[in-house]
């Protein structure tokens, strides 16, 4: 620039001078065409540089999309490697060749699948290929002549199994991999690492691969989580031909190719990097073709030289006109100096802003490193294009090594593909990247890392680049995997406290199937008042341990989580009065009216559990009973709502017992709480039967409340979800034109009975027993139901007013209390009564006693007025497996006296010698018995079954009373299930319901007879 101007200065000193002429017309056109060649040549030089960092910048992202084929290439490979670890064991040609098209893509030539074979699997495998389409397939090595020969015995083999496509020589098929020595460091490096590894040449061919020719073998593993990790079952050959995908056009007008393994010079428009397939790198060289530079040339440096050409022209032509000629050169000169000051003031102001973003630059960096988290960037395509510090501190990897996406070979290579695809959907949608992987340290090994990066957006709304950080939660998972350890060792001792109250049950129930099933027995014997006092005391008592004990296992199971509802179709109104049925007897001996109040848009034919609904309803109705000593307790069942396929049902336990104080009402839901816990207080109870009926109703997805007032009795609300059974309600009885009279003292009971027969179209009417004589007289009935027992006279004394008071005596029907059931039955037997029900009265047995006193369709012709304890229709011969004494001779006793024949055994291997050699209807099982259990006794007689033909009902018999018992029963075989205590009327059921079913095969000759 100096120069420059002195050399102005000289022309202006010379054009002053007389000469100045002359001087101009040599020197102008000289200083005019230096000029314009210089100009062109800077002009140039710039065009240059912009299309070599152009080229630089495309031909990195050619060899990035390329780098993205190879490991969308290798995902494949890795996925059929997979499928063949599921499918191992059933493998056959066909099915290969179904999944090696499936994963067959440009640049890869072919797949094989190399199984494990051992020695002893040889001859099997061999058979099973030659079966399976290749007839003359065998276990080959390669011998000294190159030809293929049977392999020597070893202890394992790699033999080439499936090819596809097939080769030309398919006698290559069977070649053992392992026994070339080279080929097989490869197979046991894939196989130790878990990750892909080269084979040195290709063992389809046996050639040295090419720079652009790889075979890789990935290991394949087995399914299942009790087979370790690196376990290998065989190996996948996938031929990878990266010439192929890197050869393909180039529109934008760069070419790819495959280097020599000692890689090339890299010119002006020539970039050569490395592309990783698993482990292996192959260095790949973009060049620019002419078709690029001749896009990409422009005519601004030949611009620039024709103009600096036709100006110094035109300076030649008006340098006649000297003195404007000077003029003008004057008005240049001082302009190109302007020019010259301006290009200062640039050049300076440029300096100071470079200077700037270099200092912001180094901040940035010096933060990035002293940051405890890993900054990084990257390219709006996702790739590293400037130096990670911070990263490469951590990692250990060079600057060249990040580039693009070599960074993600410093994560886990368990977690690498999971990276790669997140990573690249993330910047494909242009959202947020975040992840949970592991990062190898360069010193410490592989730590846990969140990694996570925004995109950076233009005022277009286009992405600029990606910021992100990658911060070290190795400590906040160890926290993590250690509360799950402490989580781990809290379930197993609630397993342990499981199995501790199961063997606990066990222990105490089997002696307590004894003292109730003996004491029951005495009670049927002939006694004298004191013994059968003191045998019904010992009962009651043994009752109440047994209520006991049931409760603290429901409330062990629902304190561990355990306790799981069941889904099952039942009846709502059998269900619950049957459950109601059986506290009559404590509810009538106390004097106690018990009622069921079903309305009758109450949904009957539901989905659910209905024996936690039962231990709801006994508990509820349990506790009314004992806070209660005179009036009554009724269950009332409402509609709460109907949504859909569902049915929400309230539940209101009510009664006129003794009430609750406010204080109490909170504390009374929780565990071993009671509302009087006095040492001198009148009602005993573990206080459990509450808090399990509130976690039950919770399950049920309800609540559990109490509305109470001292002295006026408590309401126990419950609310609870069932399904509604696709199984349509049984149809409501309709008594259009029968007339009923309902004479019962108790308010409720005459309520719901006359809403009852409303609903099913008779004319009701309800009055207190004294009243009845008068209604009759007054109106006509059909039908009297009158209470037994009443307050002034008992309901048999009032029959004859009843009947006196109507010419047409009505038909009389006895409401007969459970504890005084035996005398009233005898009564009604011997008077002329048309029926007897028992109180609570079951809707059922109502509809069938006014169908048989009416004489109208559809009455059971067979069942009895009153109530008969069920007898068989035939006597069944009984196997006893028990290995308990006293429960031997209980349950002998038992059979005997309901008219059945046994034989008892004391062990499972007894038990079934004893099936062996004689016919039996039905096997009382007990599971836990000495030299062979109950599970394995049930297994040999199903297996006699097998062979013979013949078939037997096997019941178990366990005191073990935990969750899930009895699943288990039924899937080991077994038919049915009864819990000890076994108690009569379920075993009474059992039987009857066998009796009076087909007989069985096992007890069943030509005849038919049971044996």
């Amino acid at each position: 620039m100096t120069r420059f101007r002195r050399f102005l200065a000289l022309v202006r000193e010379r054009a002053t001078e007389p000469d100045s002429g002359r001087l101009a017309m040599a020197v102008l056109p000289t200083a005019g065409l230096l000029l314009t060649i210089a100009s062109y040549l800077l002009v140039l030089g710039i065009e240059e540089r912009l299309g070599e960092a152009e080229f630089r910048e495309l031909a990195a992202s050619r060899i990035a999309d390329l780098q993205g084929v190879v490991d969308r290439q290798l995902s494949h490979a890795e996925s059929l490697a997979a499928v063949l670890g599921e499918n191992h064991a059933t493998l056959n040609r066909d099915r290969f060749a179904e999944l090696a098209r499936a994963s067959l893509r440009r640049g890869i030539e072919r797949v094989a699948w190399i199984p494990l074979v051992t020695r002893y699997e040889r001859r099997p495998w061999e058979e099973r290929m030659r079966t399976d389409g290749l007839p003359g397939l065998a276990v080959r090595e390669r011998g000294a002549d190159g030809a293929l020969v049977a392999a020597t015995d070893r202890g394992q083999y790699y033999p080439l199994a499936y090819v596809h496509p097939m080769p030309d020589r398919d006698e290559i098929l069977g070649f053992d991999v392992g026994s070339d020595g080279t080929l097989a460091a490869a197979l046991q490096a894939a196989g130790a690492s878990g990750e892909p590894a080269p084979l040195p040449r290709d063992p389809l061919t046996g050639a040295d691969r090419s720079p652009s020719s790889i075979a890789l073998v990935l290991p394949v593993h087995p399914e299942g989580a009790s087979v370790p990790r690196r376990t290998v079952v065989g190996y996948v050959l996938a031929g990878f031909d990266i010439g192929a995908v890197a050869g393909r056009g180039a529109p934008d007008g760069l070419d790819l190719r495959v280097s020599p393994a000692t890689g090339g010079k890299e010119g002006p428009l020539q970039l050569t990097k490395m592309v990783r397939l698993g482990g292996h790198a192959v260095p790949v060289t973009c060049v620019a073709t002419a078709r690029f530079r001749r896009e990409r040339s422009r005519w601004i440096p030949e611009g620039v030289l024709g103009g600096g050409l036709l100006l110094t022209a035109a300076m030649l032509v008006g340098l006649g006109h000297v003195s404007r000629g000077q003029k003008l050169l004057a008005g240049r000169t001082q302009e190109l100096a302007e020019a010259n000051r301006d290009l200062a003031d640039y050049l300076a102001a440029r300096k100071t802003v470079e200077e700037a973003l270099r200092q912001s630059e180094e901040r940035y960096r010096s933060l990035g490193l002293a940051s405890s988290q890993i900054i990084w960037t990257t390219d709006a395509q996702g790739s590293v294009a400037s130096d990670l510090l911070a990263w490469r501190a951590f990692t250990g990897q060079s600057e060249d090594e990040i580039r693009g996406d070599g960074w993600l070979d410093a994560v886990h290579a368990a977690d690498r593909a999971r990276v790669r695809e997140a990573w690249r959907a993330a910047v494909a949608a242009g959202s947020v990247f975040d992840v949970e992987c592991r990062i190898r340290h360069r010193d410490r090994g592989p730590r846990d890392f969140q990694m996570r990066g925004v995109p950076v957006r233009d005022r277009d709304g286009r992405v600029r680049e990606w910021v992100g950080s990658c911060t070290d939660i190795t400590d906040r998972k160890a926290a993590e995997a250690a509360s799950k350890r402490a989580r781990e060792l809290a379930e197993l001792a609630n397993r342990m406290k499981s199995d501790f109250l199961a063997n606990m049950s066990h222990e105490i129930r089997t002696p307590m199937n004894a003292i109730l099933g003996m004491t029951e027995l005495s009670l049927d014997t002939q006694l004298t008042p004191e013994q059968r006092e003191y045998l019904t005391t010992v009962h009651q008592a043994t009752e109440s341990l047994l209520a006991i004990i049931d409760d603290i296992l429901d409330f062990s199971k629902i304190e561990a989580g355990r306790l799981r509802l069941e889904r099952i179709e039942f009846g709502l109104r059998e269900t619950v009065e049957r459950t109601l049925r059986t506290l009559a007897l404590r509810a009538h001996k106390k004097g106690l009216e018990l009622v069921a109040d079903i309305t009758p848009d109450v949904p009957d034919s539901l989905a659910g559990d209905p024996h936690r609904l039962r231990q709801i309803i006994l508990n509820l109705v349990g506790n009314a009973i004992k806070f209660t000593d005179r009036g009554e307790v009724a269950v009332a069942v409402r509609v709460a709502e109907l949504p859909g396929p569902e049915a929400c049902l309230l539940f209101a336990v009510r009664d006129t017992g003794i009430g609750i104080p406010k204080e109490k009402r909170r504390h009374i839901f929780g565990a071993f709480v009671q509302a009087d816990g006095s040492t001198t207080r009148r009602h005993g109870g573990t206080g459990l039967g509450l808090a399990i009926s509130a976690q039950l109703v919770k399950l049920m997805r309800g609540r559990l409340w109490v509305e109470s007032e001292p002295g006026d009795g408590s309401t126990f609300y419950f609310s609870a979800r069932f399904g509604r059974s696709e199984t349509a309600s049984p149809e409501a009885p309709r008594f259009e034109g029968l007339s009923v009279l309902v004479a019962d003292d108790n308010d409720t009971c005459r309520q719901v009975l006359a809403r009852t027969l409303g609903a099913w179209g008779a004319r009701a009417e309800a009055v207190v027993p004294a009243e009845a004589a008068s209604a009759v007289a007054a109106s006509a009935f059909d039908v009297v139901l009158l209470d037994a027992r009443t307050g002034a006279a008992s309901g048999f004394d009032l029959v004859a007013g009843i009947r006196r008071a109507s010419a047409a005596a009505p038909r009389i029907v006895f409401l007969v209390e459970t504890a005084d059931q035996q005398e009233d039955l005898r009564r009604c037997r011997e008077g002329d009564a048309a029926g007897a029900l028992l109180k609570p009265v079951r809707e059922e047995e109502l509809r069938d006693v006014l169908l048989q006193a009416t004489g109208r369709e559809g009455a059971p012709g067979a069942r009895p007025a009153t109530p008969a304890l069920p007898q068989a229709s035939r006597a069944l011969h009984v196997l006893v497996a028990e290995d308990t004494p006293v429960n031997q001779r209980l349950a002998q006793r038992l059979l005997e006296r309901l008219g059945h024949t046994c034989v008892v055994v004391g062990d499972g291997k007894a038990a079934v010698e004893a099936y062996a050699k004689e016919r039996f209807d039905v096997v009382l099982m007990d599971v836990q018995m000495p030299v062979m259990n109950g599970f394995e006794a049930t297994a040999g007689i199903r297996e006699i079954e097998r062979r013979e033909g013949r078939k037997c009902f096997i019941a178990a018999l366990t005191a073990h009373a935990m969750q899930g018992y009895q699943e288990r029963c039924l899937d080991a075989g077994m038919d049915d299930y009864l819990s000890k205590p076994v108690r009569r009327p379920d075993l009474v059921s059992l039987l009857d319901r066998i009796a009076s079913g087909p007989p069985a095969m096992a007890g069943a000759d030509a005849g038919g007879e049971t044996s």
